[in-house]
């Protein structure tokens, strides 16, 4: 074979390669302002079980906690001695909602007379029923969700075993 020939036939070989790969495609993120974190202790699972895997942490900074509610369904999260583990109740047929409310000076014992006002305000937990659930019994759905954006930022459904 001449030098002309295999360079002809090496040009249209990748030539032909080249017009048949697939394009590159771009993988886009969006910019979010949310930057927590939420997790199960220990060993990662689809299913939660009864004094093994029902613990979770939820860590965010102070300045968001205002602004996210967290909704359960068939569940409810409880504070524990740790403010950044939650445990998970399950309650089936219900559903409940956990989000961060302010504690004033007084709640807190701060005499208002000596304290500033950004030191008097602090940020404790809540959850309070929000209805029923109509999902499966041996499901349990949260959701971490926007209150300014009214979005949800997080979904993760489990599967509850006894």
């Amino acid at each position: 074979m001449t030098t002309v020939k295999k360079f002809t036939f090496s040009f249209f070989f990748f030539v032909s390669l080249g017009l048949s790969s697939q394009p590159v495609e771009k993988i886009k993120f969006a910019k979010t302002s949310y930057n927590f974190l939420f997790f199960q202790k220990g060993t990662k699972s689809d299913t939660i079980s009864k004094n093994k895997s029902e613990l979770f942490y939820f860590i965010i900074p102070d300045s968001l906690k205002q602004d996210v509610v967290i909704s359960v369904e068939n569940g409810r999260l409880q504070k524990t001695g740790n403010d950044s583990l939650l445990r998970l109740e399950y309650l089936p047929g219900l559903q409940y909602e956990t989000f961060f409310s302010k504690i004033e000076g007084l709640k807190l014992g701060v005499d208002q007379k000596k304290s500033t006002k950004k030191s008097m305000i602090a940020l404790e937990i809540k959850t309070l029923i929000n209805g029923v659930s109509d999902k499966e019994k041996n499901t349990v759905t949260i959701k971490i969700s926007s209150k300014k954006e009214e979005k949800v930022i997080l979904e993760n459904t489990f599967y509850y075993q006894k």
